[in-house]
């Protein structure tokens, strides 16, 4: 039975629009989602990166702001992939950690509070002990149990819930929660009502006393404090924290009265729900970066920091670019094999250009195979045709005729493209992973969710991401001044290369480019590993053991190429932290590790997919 829950497949009966508002609603929230992690990424990255913001108020922070990723993550996807496929559909498994993530955001929202009061009264009410009483140890004890205890709690909640087996499918909601997962069973489920009721008036009523006593506190301190600067000070430094209390209550009462009234429309129901979810974790970053001066303060000294650095301007108002050109060094200690390197690099491209061409001639023409993997398939070997086009012209122009000069435009053109399409490899392989996991874990609703039109919508998507990725770096480093050395130590122009040759401080935009590229190489990871583990577990969960052959097969090609481009990049990027390695040998590696996954691919797809093999032969 447990077995059977756990497979069971819920049916979300959320927002129903018309496909006009459905797709405006799908554009507003990914803007809205986009934004709030951006949003709360700036404030954290502020809290994390300045060391006089590491004070107990600040501390605590980092809590609300690692909340509201925690929240905005467990939610906002599976909505936006509802409202794209329209399937709107969760396994039960999936829709219980959806759940648990969405109760212990609320827990640890309200707990979190709690303790940012509690350090505002000792701040205001007992200033001369304030060092002494919030110590770092007792920071640390403060930010564990603001987790610890509504884990717990919902840890337990979820434990009853758990021991009770669904017997309908269909959940009145666009996200899971207990009470919506409870309404599926047929069973008594008293112990949980009771339960569910007893945390939720204990955990209020105890962090509404501490708010309420707090700031009762915290107002006679001022009332009685004669001096009116003092007074202000205070009643600022708190009104930040009370105005984001009262949000998450508002939006918290608004969702729970929207359920109780009859006449209320199901669409509103649902959205009132959406807001208790975005309005705090939208709210707060923009609340705190706006309202609290040290971190304005920061912030805004950041961005004239990164205006100075970019806008170093002369008295003509043009940019200081006393370098017009580059010059590519290529392999300094390889200068007599240049013929030899030339005739590699062109061998490995021709291997290239005949795999990856092959691969989409195959595709297009063989009806067999015009199915989403494929089409993924399709994109995955035009993106590996582009990926080495944009560097190895230059170079067969520096190792034949030595032709080492580029432009500072042409430059900066060869490797916005070239960091766009890294990025976009990065995505599409996130998005190939998801359609294996699709097509494997939920095979009965595959083709209802990877309609032609939803494969073409995250095509786009991920060449949109891609190439919007590295957008903001290359800006950045081309407004900074080159009025130096212009030679690059590079075949091609590599980022890192560049930017050491600007003559200002480059930290920050160091700092942006890294946060950049680990965001655009993780982030797709993630759901890589996650979309793979799924995989996994329902091969193993499968009792025929042709089965289990066939469906490993059918991923294993994918599998192996996402082992390579990561196991490559990463020995790419090691590389180039490496100081004891020769530049020759960090630039061959550098290069071998880039062109590795374009030049194999076609060898893995056409050697372990049968179905290429077959047309191939054809």
């Amino acid at each position: 039975n447990s077995s059977l829950t756990s497979n069971m497949m819920l049916k979300l009966e959320g927002l129903s629009f018309t496909p006009t508002i459905t797709n405006l609603t799908f554009v507003l929230t990914l803007i809205v989602f986009v934004f709030t992690i951006t949003a709360n990424a700036a404030v954290l990255g502020v809290l994390i990166c300045d060391r006089k913001l590491h004070e107990p108020m600040y501390l605590l922070l980092w809590n609300m702001f690692i909340n509201d990723f925690i929240c905005i993550c467990s939610a906002i996807p599976k909505i936006l992939m509802d409202l794209l496929s329209m399937t709107k559909e969760i396994s039960y498994n999936n829709c219980i950690v959806q759940a648990f993530f969405i109760h212990s955001y609320s827990g640890a929202s309200v707990t979190i509070l709690a303790a940012m009061a509690y350090d505002r009264y000792i701040a205001i009410c007992n200033p001369l002990r304030y060092q002494s009483i919030m110590t770092k140890r007792t920071t640390t004890i403060l930010s564990l149990l603001v987790w610890t205890i509504p884990i717990l709690m919902v840890m337990t909640l979820f434990g009853l819930t758990l021991r009770v087996p669904p017997c309908r499918n269909i959940i009145y909601d666009i996200t899971c929660s207990n009470m919506a997962i409870l309404s599926l069973t047929c069973t008594d489920i008293t112990v949980n009502n009771i339960y569910g009721l007893v945390i939720t008036a204990v955990l209020s009523a105890i962090v509404l006393f501490s708010v309420i006593y707090s700031y009762a506190k915290i107002l006679i301190t001022c009332l009685s404090n004669r001096h009116a600067e003092s007074k202000s000070k205070a009643i600022y430094t708190c009104s930040t924290h009370l105005l984001v209390f009262v949000i998450f209550e508002i939006s918290g009462l608004s969702g729970v009265i929207s359920v109780r009234l009859e006449k209320v429309s199901a669409n509103f129901r649902y959205i009132m729900g959406m807001t208790f979810l975005i309005i705090p974790t939208l709210a707060n970053p923009i609340i705190y970066g706006m309202k609290t001066k040290d971190i304005r303060t920061r912030i805004e000294a950041t961005w004239l920091r990164l205006k100075v650095t970019m806008k170093l301007m002369n008295s003509s108002g043009q940019t200081n670019h006393s370098v017009q050109e580059f010059i590519l060094l290529g392999f300094a200690g390889l200068q007599h094999s240049q013929t030899m390197l030339f005739l590699v690099v062109l061998l490995a491209y021709l291997a290239i250009v005949a795999g990856n061409i092959l691969i989409i001639l195959v595709i297009a023409f063989e009806r067999k195979l015009h199915t989403p993997m494929y089409f993924f398939l399709e994109s995955l070997s035009v993106l590996d045709l582009m990926y080495p086009t944009v560097i190895f012209p230059k170079m067969f122009a520096l190792f034949l005729m030595g032709d080492n000069v580029i432009s500072f435009y042409g430059c900066f053109v060869q490797m916005y493209v070239f960091l766009s399409l890294s990025a976009t490899q990065c995505f599409l392989l996130s998005v190939m992973g998801i359609d294996r996991y699709l097509a494997i874990c939920n095979p009965l609703r595959y083709p209802s969710i990877m309609t032609s039109r939803v494969c073409a919508l995250l095509i786009v998507c991920v060449w949109l991401l891609g190439f919007l990725t590295p957008l903001v770096s290359i800006v950045l480093l081309m407004e900074l001044p080159f009025c130096g050395s212009n030679i690059i130590h590079y075949c091609y122009c590599d980022y890192p290369s560049v930017l050491t040759l600007a003559c200002a401080d480059t930290t920050l935009i160091f700092d942006q480019g890294f946060v950049s590229a680990m965001l655009a190489i993780l982030v797709p990871f993630l759901f890589a590993v996650v979309s793979y583990i799924k995989v996994v577990q329902t091969i193993l969960r499968s009792k025929s053991t042709e089965g289990k052959k066939k469906t490993f097969s059918t991923c294993a090609s994918h599998l192996f190429s996402v082992i390579l481009y990561y196991v490559s990049s990463a020995v790419g990027y090691i590389v180039i932290m490496l100081d004891n390695i020769s530049n020759d040998y960090r630039i061959m590696i550098s290069i071998i590790s880039s062109v590795l996954n374009p030049m194999l691919n076609p060898l893995i797809y056409s050697l372990r997919n049968k179905d290429i093999k077959d047309a191939i032969v054809k």
